[in-house]
């Protein structure tokens, strides 16, 4: 499945999220339990969100999730290590990679360790799931 990895990251209102430098980073969002927490968070910190650069992308969310040690963990185990180079070589020589079904499955299990944010683990899961088609029609005869 081809992911356009330079798209920006929506919030819960649609509109991207700022990537910001410095002064806060998606990575420190506090660990949310609402969409309504969320939006909080992000409303009392609109005049930093003002002074975001660029919009944050699955490329810096995947980079992150996979060249980064989640609390807990002591390191990868050397094929999961091996694994994270070849998938983040893949997102940085391809805008749009076509990423198979086990790379966005541990895709989706980094996010989950190295990202505590119910927004980002959604937004993940919106993009990186094969999206099944639902009651599919059966004809009787």
């Amino acid at each position: 499945m081809k992911i356009k990895v330079t798209e920006p990251i929506l919030d819960y209102q649609d509109k991207p999220i700022p990537e910001t430098s410095g002064t806060i980073s998606i990575a420190n969002l506090p660990d949310v339990q609402t969409p309504e927490e969320a939006l909080d968070w992000f409303e009392k910190r609109e005049d930093l969100i003002k002074t975001a650069k660029t919009d944050l992308t699955w490329r810096v969310i995947i980079d992150i999730a996979l060249n980064s040690v989640a609390k807990g963990e002591v390191s990868l185990p050397s094929e999961k290590r091996n694994h994270a180079y070849q998938i983040t070589k893949k997102i940085y020589e391809q805008n749009e990679p076509d990423l198979t079904v086990e790379e966005r499955a541990f895709i989706l299990e980094r996010i989950g360790k190295m990202y505590p944010s119910p927004l980002i683990n959604g937004r993940a899961k919106e993009i990186f799931e094969e999206k099944k088609e639902e009651n599919p029609k059966v004809e009787e005869n």
